[in-house]
Parts: structure tokens; C-alpha cells; sequence
């Protein structure tokens, strides 16, 4: 326990491992204490551009996810560049269970964007 407590004391005191007085922190961002050095961390809802913190554009249809530094689409949607679109399955077809996209019904394949009958067992 003593060597434990003598490692964390010494790594808060190795100079090159804080922030000096006189950097400024930009707007959206937060101060971080790592083993690499002293840094700067986004605030979630931003990423790192330049030497500051720029807003993620979050689309209709999406949400935050991780620390809040990248974004999905919510269930039915599909990313399209930068949007969430609509998954529209097709005739005899659901989302499947994670709702990223659209599985046949039972008795039905996929054959492009459409399900179509595996088999007809009718006389």
C-alpha cells in the first residue's frame, strides 16, 4: 500500500504533468492529467479542431454516444454522410432486432431491396 501511495504521490508531482499557470483552456474543453503529459480534452458534444473545440453538428435522428464525442442514428435510421435516414423496409419485411436495417420475414429472402417468396407450397 505504501509503494502504491509513493507512485500516485510522486506522478501529481512530476512538473511536465500539469498544466502550467498560463495556458489558457479554450472554450469547450476541460484540462486532463495523463501519463503522456498534461492536455486538453473536448467537452462532450465537441471535437478537436485547431487549437480549440468545435460543436459536433448532431443530425435530426441521432444521438450522442461514448464520452459525447461521436454521434449514431436512432433505431430505423440509417447514417447517410452526414444525416440519419429513414429505413423503409420493403413488403414482408422488418428492422431486424438492432434496427439498423431490414430483414425478411420468415419464408422470404432478400433479393436486392425487395423480399421475395422462398418457396411455394401451395397445390
Amino acid at each position: 500500500m505504501t509503494s502504491v501511495r509513493l507512485v500516485l504521490i510522486c506522478l501529481l508531482t512530476v512538473p511536465h504533468l500539469t498544466l502550467s499557470a498560463q495556458t489558457t483552456v479554450p472554450d469547450n474543453a476541460s484540462p486532463t492529467l495523463g501519463l503522456g503529459g498534461s492536455g486538453l480534452t473536448c467537452d462532450p458534444g465537441y471535437e478537436a479542431k485547431g487549437l480549440g473545440c468545435e460543436k459536433i453538428h448532431l443530425p435530426d435522428n441521432a444521438r450522442f454516444y461514448g464520452l459525447g464525442n461521436y454521434w449514431r442514428c436512432i433505431r430505423g435510421y440509417r447514417k447517410v454522410d452526414d444525416a440519419c435516414k429513414k429505413i423503409l423496409p420493403p413488403a414482408n419485411a422488418t428492422l431486424n432486432i438492432l434496427g439498423t436495417d431490414w430483414e425478411c420475414m420468415q419464408g422470404y429472402q432478400r433479393s436486392g431491396q425487395a423480399c421475395v417468396l422462398m418457396y411455394d407450397d401451395r397445390p
